[in-house]
Formats: structure tokens, sequence, C-alpha cells
């Protein structure tokens, strides 16, 4: 195995320990007495930090890392809709992934988001438009601030596929 196909393995390590330290930090109690999202007109801005892979249809895969920016407007106590811009390289390339989520709050914390989306590969000729799903669950550090693991698979046209563990850190506001 090179160095290059350990690399998003680390990636993938070095997150979820950077997770868990994280949520240890943000208490239940906390998390209860804040309870920002539970209204409407509510907006949430947060940075996304995450890794995993890219399978391709031939069965190869390749490390992925993700920066973006996740920001949401809930209509109600439990939908919202949103827009998600993120920077993603994968095998040495870096694409630009746009998405409109929409999000459905469980309550508690936990979040279902999905939506449709493209992807803006680094060769504008393999451009590809996507379908994203994920699952997140919401610490509430004080009113504004939180911290989200977050869980996300990008389906891909021509049989590609994006999975990514990060976290977002996020404000919310009126």
């Amino acid at each position: 195995m090179t160095s290059e196909e350990e690399a998003p393995g680390a990636a993938i390590r070095l997150f979820a320990g950077a997770l868990f330290v994280l949520l240890g930090a943000a208490s239940p109690a906390v998390a209860a007495e804040a309870g920002h999202g539970d209204m409407p007109g509510h907006k949430h801005l947060a940075l996304f930090l995450g890794a995993g892979e890219e399978d391709t249809p031939s069965g190869a895969k390749h490390g992925a890392e993700a920066i973006g920016v996740e920001y949401e407007y809930r209509l109600n106590n439990e939908w919202g809709i949103g827009a998600v811009v993120e920077r993603l390289d994968v095998h040495g390339k870096t694409n630009t992934v746009v998405v409109v989520p929409f999000s459905y709050h469980f309550g508690g914390g936990f979040r279902a988001f999905f939506g449709p989306g493209y992807e803006f590969k680094a060769v504008a000729s393999k451009d590809k438009a996507l379908a994203r799903i994920g699952l997140g669950y919401e610490f509430h550090i004080n009113e504004h601030w939180t911290i989200a693991p977050e869980v996300l698979n990008d389906f891909l046209d021509g049989g590609y596929n994006t999975w990514l563990v990060g976290v977002a850190i996020g404000y919310g506001f009126h």
C-alpha cells in the first residue's frame, strides 16, 4: 500500500478522533437548554470538514477530503432547506460540489438530509449530477454555536459514489 492510499485512512482516523473529543465537550444539558433550532425562521451557517472515499464504476477507490459551507433555513420545527458548497479533493484533483439539501429534524438533535446537486470536476467535460443523502446529530454548545458530526453519501451520474464523514461547526441566528 502506498502512502497515497494510506492518507485517506489516516485522515478519517484523525477526523473520528477529533469528533470524539468535540462531542465529549458538548453536554446534553447544554443542548437541551439551547434548542435554538426549535422555531421557524431559524438560520444556521456552518463550516464542514470531512474525509472519505470515492468509489468508481470500475471498483477503484480514491481518498476524498472536503471543506465546505452549509446554510439552512428552517421552514418549521421539522423541515429546512439549504445550500451547500464544498471543495472536494479526490485523487489529486479539486472539484466543487453544490447541493440544495432538504432537512428533516427528528428532534433531540438528529437530522436527515437529502437533495439534488452537481459536481463540477477539474475537467469540465466530466461534470456530474448527483443526489446526496446524509445523517447528522447537532450538539448545541450554547445559544448560537453547534457541533454536528455528519455522514453523507453522494450518488453521482455514471456510477460514482462518494462517502464522507466529518464535522460541521455552526452558528445559528434569526
